[in-house]
């Protein structure tokens, strides 16, 4: 499944961030999973260590914080979509849709099924009636 692009805002001076989630970004628009710690250090040209101590020290971020959220807005553009879960879960870069759903449960406290019923209706509620369509039909 193709990635789509979200955008995640990144604070303004923060260079090393913004290196951090372009790097995430493209890695998985062209793996389909997030790099591994270490492969993101390999590829920022610093070590394990000194990418965790440089995120923390400048952004007050960590390596799973910065994925964390890209997940949820990943999740949060592709639930609302004509796809099932299951796709939604393998966009976003889950192995599986049970560890999708533990996801999913730990960061909004319900379940994907939940979620997406939640965010259209939010979505819905949040229209105005110009942007309904009216359908009618003659007899």
């Amino acid at each position: 499944m193709k990635f789509m692009e979200v955008d995640i805002s990144v604070p303004s001076g923060s260079d090393l961030l913004e290196e951090v989630v372009n790097h995430l970004s493209s890695h998985m628009k062209s793996h389909g999973t997030f790099p591994t710690l270490p492969e993101l250090g390999a590829a920022l040209n610093l070590s394990v260590r000194s990418l965790q101590r440089r995120l923390l020290n400048n952004d007050n971020l960590s390596y799973v914080l910065i994925v964390d959220q890209l997940r949820k807005s990943l999740i949060a553009f592709h639930i609302v979509r004509d796809i099932s879960l299951l796709e939604v879960s393998t966009a976003v870069g889950f192995s599986g849709y049970a560890s999708f759903n533990r996801f999913v449960n730990s960061q909004w406290g319900m379940t994907p099924q939940e979620l997406r019923k939640e965010i259209t209706r939010l979505t819905i509620s949040h229209l105005s009636e110009d942007d309904l369509c009216y359908v009618t039909t003659s007899r």
